[in-house]
């Protein structure tokens, strides 16, 4: 009466990989979280001012050099990418790592550190810290999908 579907496997010979549900709804988790991270930064300017008296001048230039060393880091952390393999596997450990390294920032810039006098080195370092950390967790979450799913009917819905 009704003709099942063919999967994609079954129409080109291929065996594909294929992502359960509740892995894709992580995934989609993870970028939420790394969109409320984000959010968090866009108000970094505020703490620099607010907490660390820097003035909004400062700032951007800092926040400007720090997009230039990204182009530093990012190479650099790809290297070690490629060298990470633990039993854990590679993609959980970088992005814990990274959300870990991130959270420590944003928590020093926020919190830990702001009004206590310190000033313009700290709130850099911090930054300098967070983008480090930012960087790991990109790379990884960029590799999730390509490593979840190679069927051509399901990779469209990984990212959405």
């Amino acid at each position: 009466m009704f003709k099942k579907k063919p999967t994609a496997s079954e129409v080109d010979g291929v065996q594909y990989r294929r992502a359960k549900l509740w892995q894709i709804i992580c995934y989609a988790c993870n970028g939420l979280v790394g969109m409320s991270v984000y959010s968090l930064i866009g108000m970094a300017s505020y703490s620099a001012s607010i907490g660390y008296g820097i003035t909004t001048a400062a700032v951007g230039i800092i926040l400007t050099c720090s997009r230039i060393l990204d182009g530093i880091t990012d190479p650099l952390l790809a290297f070690v990418y490629d060298r990470v393999n633990t039993k854990f596997g590679k993609l959980r450990i970088l992005l814990v790592a990274g959300y870990l390294i991130e959270a420590l920032a944003l928590y020093g810039m926020f919190t830990g550190f702001s009004s206590k006098g310190l000033g313009l080195p700290v709130f850099a370092l911090l930054y300098i810290v967070y983008i480090i950390g930012y960087t790991i967790t990109n790379m990884t979450a960029q590799t999730i999908p390509a490593i979840m799913t190679n069927d051509p009917r399901q990779r469209p819905t990984i990212g959405v």
